[in-house]
């Protein structure tokens, strides 16, 4: 296995989240080498202090040779630590053994010294809680149930007499009347441990949570992107294969006149060609529109929604015919030929994909209709199809959402995008018995609509 990084490098990083295991407990190694040395100096305070009297000083000497014990075998595991790592990158002994002397060394300090009452559980966890940022959760649940199992014991054995609470004081300096200042001020020095303890803590998982929020931030505008990119280039698509349909049609009758042996309508041909060459600026012009770049005056288009709309359905005859389907169009009689779309090359494309849909389901006829109502333009295109299944009616105008086997689930989405830009909306409804029935509808203005 390879070696770990240089101490340098896991330095320079300055975050111990993303260190491995062995560096993390060695981590925490390092840094619990002061309780041995708190617990050492508090002793020596505490027998040049006013607690002296109180105090059972062969005991309190025997609990020094300890802190000195201890810390000897925290430097010696730490340099065993150091050598292990340049060959391995993870020796969970390392977790345990940090997790279960922590543990154990703060119940029998707060035993020992008489604050095992007080504050000792809220010292462990708030120690164990500092490791679980930095060590496996098995070693922390390990070490939490043996600090529960042998804390009970304590109490067991205490309450039993086997064992004399608080050895290192033949009495505990305090009464009703008296409290030893040492005292306080140790207490006051273990809340503030305490406290610091749970500040690292909060500091730490803090950090990895804002760490991680910027990492899902950063992975949810990529994904947002690739969508955008990916709707953008549908639509491209889309819109493309309307305009090669067109001229699909028109190559069509071209083929089918020159195939004429006789008769040929030179008038016909010259005309397809014409509308060959106007798909073409269409198709300029939509791909100008779809990258955000100004059309050139050549190529502005003021074909009011009249004309679009027969000129769409006029489109679509010829496959109509192929499937024996009847395109019916009935225009109402206040519907003016002057009322110009805002955007014909859009809106034209909105109406041939529906009325391709509908093509793609209807069984024998379309119809296609417009009518005034009030201040709004109403287009409806209707088929004998099967329908869209109620439940599916509010997903189908989302882009990539469609019913048919072969379909891009484009055809609605851009129809619905090309009806909000008019200033309007697109209404879906299911026709009693078959068939659906979608409806454009379109503000006017005023002046129009007088």
């Amino acid at each position: 296995m390879a070696a770990n990084p240089p101490i340098k490098e896991l330095l320079a990083e300055g975050n111990p989240l993303e260190w491995s295991p062995l560096d993390r407990a060695l981590l925490l190694l390092f840094i619990s080498a002061y309780l041995p040395v708190v617990f050492w100096v508090s002793l020596i305070v505490y027998q040049r202090s006013e607690l002296s009297p109180y105090l059972d000083h062969p005991y309190v000497e025997l609990n020094i040779a300890y802190c000195k014990l201890i810390l000897v075998c925290i430097v010696l595991l730490f340099f065993v630590g150091l050598h292990q790592r340049q060959y391995r990158r993870d020796w969970p002994f390392f977790s345990h053994l940090f997790a279960q002397g922590f543990t154990m060394l703060m119940i029998y300090a707060t035993w020992a010294t008489g604050f095992y009452t007080s504050n000792s559980s809220l010292l462990i966890v708030a120690g164990l809680s500092l490791g679980l940022p930095l060590l496996d959760a098995r070693s922390v649940f390990w070490a939490l149930v043996s600090g529960i199992l042998v804390s009970v014991l304590l109490v067991y054995i205490t309450e039993a007499q086997l064992l004399e609470y608080a050895p290192l004081f033949k009495s505990l300096p305090f009464d009703k009347n008296y409290l030893a200042p040492t005292w306080a001020i140790s207490q006051f020095i273990l809340v503030i441990n305490t406290i610091g303890a749970v500040w690292v803590i909060m500091a730490s998982l803090i950090k990895r949570w804002r760490v991680r929020e910027l990492d899902l931030l950063a992975e949810m505008e990529t994904q947002e992107k690739l969508a955008s990119l990916g709707e953008f280039s549908a639509r491209i698509i889309h819109q493309t294969r309307h305009q090669l349909g067109l001229m699909g049609i028109s190559i069509h009758k071209l083929n089918k006149q020159l195939n004429k042996s006789d008769d040929v309508d030179i008038d016909m041909i010259r005309s397809e060609l014409a509308l060959l060459n106007d798909i073409q600026d269409k198709l300029r012009l939509s791909l100008k529109e779809e990258l955000n770049i100004e059309p050139s005056g050549e190529l502005t288009d003021t074909r009011s929604y009249k004309e679009v709309i027969e000129e769409e359905a006029d489109n679509l005859r010829l496959i109509a015919q192929q499937k024996g389907v009847t395109i019916r169009l009935a225009f109402g009689e206040k519907v003016s030929s002057t009322m110009a779309a805002k955007l014909p090359e859009e809106f034209s494309q909105g109406v041939f994909n529906v009325i391709e849909n509908a093509l793609a389901v209807a069984q024998d006829s379309i119809a296609v209709s417009t009518s005034q109502q009030g201040n709004e333009l109403i287009c409806e295109i209707q088929d004998d199809g099967p329908g869209i299944p109620e439940e599916l009616m509010d997903t189908v105008l989302k882009p990539f959402m469609t019913t048919k086997p072969d379909g891009n689930g484009m055809g609605l989405a851009i129809a619905s995008g090309v009806v909000r830009k008019e200033g309007g909306r697109l209404e879906l409804q299911n026709r009693p018995g078959c068939g659906l029935t979608v409806r454009f509808i379109i503000p006017i203005p005023q002046q129009e609509s007088r």
